[in-house]
């Protein structure tokens, strides 16, 4: 078992030609059995005013994570949010 002091993922992308097949919904799905169920997991992507994080934000609500807060934007400007996926247990 892999112990992190954080429980979060830091950042999820997939290249363009992979979206729409799976692959974030695997990533994620893998990422979180990797981390501590038992305990907040948060991640940060693109907050709702952002078009292009729509699908990651639809991924990230069917498994259960919640905007928390805003974040500071990513270095080419598109604004970011804190999600969190309560502990489970």
């Amino acid at each position: 078992m892999i112990i992190f002091s954080r429980n979060e993922i830091e950042w999820l992308a997939v290249s363009g030609k992979c979206r729409g097949k799976g692959v974030g919904k695997a990533l994620l799905a893998h990422a979180l059995t990797l981390l501590d169920a038992r305990r907040d997991i948060t991640v940060r992507t693109f907050d709702h005013s952002s078009e292009e994080g729509k699908p990651a934000r639809r991924i990230y609500h069917a498994f259960g994570f919640r905007d928390h807060g805003s974040y500071e934007p990513t270095p080419t400007g598109f604004p970011t949010v804190v999600m969190i996926r309560g502990k489970k247990g």
